[in-house]
């Protein structure tokens, strides 16, 4: 029988493509983590195109901002840089499977943008949240330290093109602006698994009109200009965020003499219904609860590269073992007839070993949920 305690850990998820496969290697790292995890900005800011703006800095404004338009000869585009500190992420790109970018569209000025498409770009190189401006990337106000950006340097007139450095080769994600009071999101799923994979340092996103006006002899044009909530805003459910989620895994659970006792999961499965699944590096502890007059013989752990072959199966004899979900995994649990507190050797929790009865107690609270518990596999009595 298989039951399970209320979870006390975390866990995340990834998927991955060939060409990322091709040009990265990757390392996994077994830690707890959130099924999703959510992320807000460590840094963001807006920058603005305009003669009278290109020095100005808003990092610490309440709102970003994405515009394009033309005005008295003067290209006014606003574009909205982003940063989210991904250190704790699997180093595997295939354990992420989606990851969405948001925005809360809350008002717009000058012209309403639904519709219009707004794109995400990689940024190449680094930025400081109160020192960035259209021309710089960091210390406008100290001459000293300050640093251009390379595109402002490659600008003619001076002012133009600058606007960030970032890869725009490759747009990552677009989306069309929704109507005012909604979340924007955009699909970044590749983008984030490239910097998990580390084939480019995260230096953040960038998030530029897809239809920019470049031409100040233009003439006056139309000035959609869509404002997003900031993570400096006061309320945080309007903050922007990344949230990540990451593949699940099925733990395939079989009893030998199942009638004998009982299997403990923790933390709870994704769903009580059979297949057990985790998210990916969930660390799950299976704990072997014969009943009285019965006993625990042994696991048989399989290798995921070869499931079901028990020329490729691990025994361990203790009552509780803890298996990390980077793959699908298979166990089997042999119950047997007879008293077997001598093979008792708890690895979590404090347990108490009843004498002659062969069952496990937990002092420390985290008992099994009775005997109702749910059959995460076969069974095989006698």
């Amino acid at each position: 029988m298989i039951s399970s305690v209320k979870p006390i850990c975390w866990a995340v998820s990834y998927v991955c493509s060939l060409a990322l496969v091709l040009c990265c290697s990757f390392l996994s790292v077994p830690t707890a983590r959130a099924a999703t995890v959510t992320l807000n900005p460590i840094s963001d800011n807006w920058i603005s195109s305009c003669s009278s703006g290109s020095t100005a800095n808003y990092g610490t404004s309440t709102e970003l901002r994405v515009r394009t338009a033309v005005w008295s000869c003067d290209v006014k585009n606003f574009r909205t840089l982003l940063q989210f500190d991904l250190s704790d992420l699997p180093e595997d790109p295939n354990e992420i499977a989606e990851v969405t970018l948001g925005l809360y569209f809350y008002t717009w000025h000058n012209g309403d943008p639904t519709g219009r498409l707004y794109e995400v770009y990689r940024v190449i190189n680094p930025w400081s949240e109160t020192g960035s401006t259209w021309q710089c990337r960091d210390g406008h106000n100290d001459p000293n330290i300050r640093v251009r950006w390379d595109s402002y340097l490659a600008g003619v007139p001076a002012y133009q093109p600058g606007g960030g450095d970032f890869d725009a080769n490759t747009v990552y994600a677009s989306a069309e602006v929704p109507p005012v009071g909604n979340w924007m999101t955009w699909d970044v799923t590749d983008l984030v698994k490239e910097w998990s994979a580390g084939c480019h340092d995260n230096f953040g996103l960038i998030i530029k009109d897809a239809n920019e006006y470049d031409d100040p002899n233009l003439d006056w044009t139309d000035s959609p200009l869509a404002q997003f909530r900031s993570v400096d805003y006061y309320s945080d459910p309007f903050w922007p965020y990344l949230a990540i989620t990451l593949v699940d895994y099925t733990l395939s659970i079989t009893e030998v003499h199942g009638n004998y006792g009982d299997v403990v999961l923790d933390p709870e499965p994704n769903d009580p219904n059979t297949p057990v699944t985790y998210p990916a590096y969930t660390r799950v502890t299976l704990q072997a609860q014969p009943i009285e007059g019965k006993s625990f013989k042994h696991w048989e752990l399989y290798d995921p590269n070869f499931p079901g072959d028990a020329n490729h199966a691990s025994v361990d004899s203790n009552h509780s073992v803890t298996i990390v979900m980077d793959a699908d995994r298979e166990v089997t649990a042999v119950f047997k007839c007879g008293s077997g507190v001598d093979l008792a050797l708890p690895l979590a929790g404090t347990m108490l070993a009843l004498a002659g009865a062969g069952a496990l107690r937990f002092r420390s609270g985290r008992a099994r949920i009775g005997s109702g518990g749910r059959s995460a596999a076969s069974r095989h009595d006698t």
